[in-house]
C-alpha cells in the first residue's frame, strides 16, 4: 500500500491526556511533507483514585536489570491510559472513513528496550506491554492496522520530526539545529546534518535537562517547563496552580512584578542551558574530541527552535520584554562571558544575539506530524523501529 493510500495518524501521549491527528501525505520520501487533517480528538487520562508512582530510582533500577514489573495500581492506572489513546484514535478513525490504519505514537518517558513500552516514568505508570494493550484494544474496537504501530518515540525527537515534516516547520531543510520544547517537561533533540538525533544517542556527552543542575539550584526542567514555571508562580502569588488566571504569562503584561520576575527566571534558564549546549558541542565533538556516532567536530547550531507550549509564550508581544528578550540579552551574554572566540563569531552580531538564531514555533501538533512521518519511515526502512529505539 503507497503512503498516500494509508489512513495515517499521529498521536500525541503526554502526562495528563493524549491527542491523535489525522495527517495526509503531501510528498512521499525520505523526509516526507506532511499535513494535518480535519479530523483530531483528544482524551485526559482518568485519575485512579490512591495512585502514586514508583519511586524513580527503584524504577531505574528496574529498567537497568531488564525486569519492569509494575504494581497493581501502575496497572490501574496504566488502563486508563490505553484505554484513552484508543478512545482518541477511534474517534480520528470514524471521522477518516473505513481503511486500514498506519499509527505513529510519541509518549514521554524512557522506553523498554524494544521500543514498544515505557519501563520509567516520572510521574506515570510503567507500561512495558503498552503498544501490545493498545493494539489489543484497537482490535477489540474493530479497527484495523495496516501494520503494528511504529515504536514509540520520545516528544523531543517526535517534535524535530514534525518541525521537519510540515511544510513551513522551523526545522524544514536545516542542517544544524536544536529544539527545546516547554510543557510538562522539557523535550530536547538535535538536528545533526539534517538528521534528527535524540539526546540518548549522545550519552554520556550530553545529559538531559532533568538530570542538570542550573546554577540557581534545581534541575534545568523546574525553571524552563511550563509545568515548573506555573507551580512555581503560584506558590509564589498565592495562586491555585491549576487555576488559569493566575499564570504569569496572563498576568506579567498587567505589570504584576511577580509574574514578570517568574517569566525572567524561566528566561534566564533558557539562555543558560542553550549556553550550556552550544559549549558542550564544542567541547564534547570539538577539534580535540572524537565524535560520537557520526556527530562532526566542532558542531555548531543554525537556528534553536522553542516549541511545544513554550513557544507561543516566546513569539507573545507582550511577553517579548520579560521572556525573549531577556533570553536573548542572557544568551548573548553568557556566550561572551565564556570568551570561546568561534562561539562567538558564529552566535553573535556585535554584542546582541544574531538575529533568527532563536525561532519559536506555534506548531503545536509537532509530535503528533513527527510520530506520523516515523510510522511511515516504518513502512519504507524495516529497521526504523531499532533504530528509535537505540535512539
Amino acid at each position: 500500500m503507497s503512503a498516500t493510500a494509508l489512513h495515517l495518524i499521529g498521536v500525541d501521549g503526554g502526562a495528563t491526556g493524549v491527542k491523535a491527528h489525522q495527517v495526509f501525505v503531501l510528498q512521499d520520501g525520505p523526509q516526507p511533507l506532511l499535513a494535518l487533517g480535519p479530523a483530531s480528538a483528544e482524551h485526559c487520562y482518568d485519575r485512579v483514585p490512591g495512585f502514586e508512582p514508583v519511586e524513580l530510582a527503584r524504577q531505574v533500577r528496574d529498567a537497568d536489570s531488564g525486569r519492569v514489573r509494575p504494581t497493581r495500581a501502575e496497572r490501574e492506572q496504566g488502563r486508563t491510559w490505553v484505554e484513552a489513546a484508543a478512545q482518541a484514535i477511534e474517534a480520528v478513525a470514524s471521522q477518516t472513513g473505513a481503511g486500514p490504519l498506519a499509527i505513529g505514537m510519541c509518549m514521554p518517558g524512557l522506553k523498554t528496550r524494544d521500543g514498544r513500552g515505557i519501563a520509567v516514568l516520572n510521574n506515570g505508570p510503567r507500561l512495558p506491554a503498552y503498544l501490545d494493550e493498545l493494539e489489543q484494544e484497537l482490535r477489540a474496537r474493530e479497527l484495523v492496522l495496516a501494520r503494528p504501530i511504529a515504536g514509540l518515540v520520545s516528544d523531543g525527537v517526535a517534535c524535530a520530526l514534525g518541525e521537519q515534516h510540515e511544510a513551513h516547520g522551523a526545522l524544514r531543510g536545516v542542517a544544524q539545529a536544536c529544539y527545546i520544547g516547554g510543557g510538562t517537561g522539557v523535550a530536547e533533540a538535535f538536528v545533526l546534518d539534517g538528521a534528527v538525533v535524540a539526546l540518548d544517542a549522545l550519552a554520556p556527552g550530553v545529559r538531559k535537562a532533568w538530570e542538570l543542575t542550573s546554577r540557581r539550584g534545581g534541575s534545568f526542567e523546574s525553571w524552563i517547563s511550563l509545568h515548573g514555571l506555573n507551580s512555581r508562580h503560584a506558590e509564589r502569588a498565592g495562586f491555585a496552580f491549576d487555576d488559569p488566571d493566575g499564570y504569569p504569562e496572563r498576568r506579567a503584561p498587567a505589570g504584576e512584578r511577580l509574574a514578570q520576575e517568574s517569566l525572567g527566571e524561566c528566561a534566564d534558564a533558557l539562555a543558560e542551558l542553550l549556553c550550556l549546549r552550544f559549549v558542550e558541542f564544542r567541547r564534547v565533538f570539538g577539534a580535540d574530541a572524537r565524535g560520537a556516532r557520526g556527530v562532526r567536530a566542532n558542531t555548531l547550531f543554525e537556528r534553536v527552535v522553542i516549541g511545544q507550549r513554550l513557544g507561543p509564550l516566546f513569539s507573545d508581544p507582550l511577553l517579548e520584554p520579560f521572556l525573549r528578550e531577556r533570553c536573548e540579552v542572557a544568551l548573548a551574554q553568557a556566550l561572551a562571558a565564556h570568551g570561546d572566540a568561534q562561539l562567538c563569531a558564529h552566535y553573535l552580531d556585535g554584542s546582541g544575539l544574531r538575529p533568527g538564531l532563536l525561532c519559536p514555533s506555534l506548531l503545536r501538533a509537532a509530535p503528533a506530524l513527527g510520530a506520523a512521518g516515523l510510522a511511515l519511515r516504518e513502512d519504507q526502512r524495516p529497521d526504523a523501529r531499532r533504530l528509535e529505539a537505540q535512539a
